[in-house]
């Protein structure tokens, strides 16, 4: 294809795509605004269920939006560019400085040893019918 008809058909997945992204960010916060979202909304199978759903159906408009075309230019596979000891390399060093700062940003967060104790929880007294009883 030539350049004028790739920019004829991305143009014309300018509003598709806006429309998906602006229809899950409304359902998020519609349903945050309208339900009373329990606590343990989390731990439902229902949750799961629900997510795996949606999550599908996006899928499916996604894959509609991106068309009929070669697998290879949907999911921008391509070769990688760099060799698989550079890769590694990298991760190792990704992996080294976030292990740095996780210990650095602990270190300078712990004030003393009592901060990072677990606060007591007060045990509430409860009354026994004994003492609700006037003496006369």
């Amino acid at each position: 294809m030539n350049d004028s008809a790739n920019a004829t058909r991305d143009n014309g997945r300018l509003l598709p795509w806006t429309a998906l992204v602006a229809a899950s960010a409304l359902l998020i916060v519609g349903v945050k605004a309208i339900y009373d979202v329990p606590d343990d909304v989390r731990y439902r199978y229902s949750t799961v269920l629900f997510a795996v759903v949606v999550s599908g159906l996006q899928l499916a408009v996604v894959l509609k939006i991106a068309g009929p075309s070669e697998p290879r230019d949907t999911f921008a596979l391509r070769r990688p560019s760099w060799s698989l000891p550079r890769v590694a390399l990298v991760g190792v060093l990704i992996v080294v400085g976030m292990m740095a700062c996780s210990r650095s940003s602990r270190s300078c967060s712990r004030e003393s040893p009592r901060a990072t104790a677990r606060p007591s929880i007060p045990i509430a007294r409860f009354r026994t019918p004994s003492t609700h009883l006037s003496s006369s």
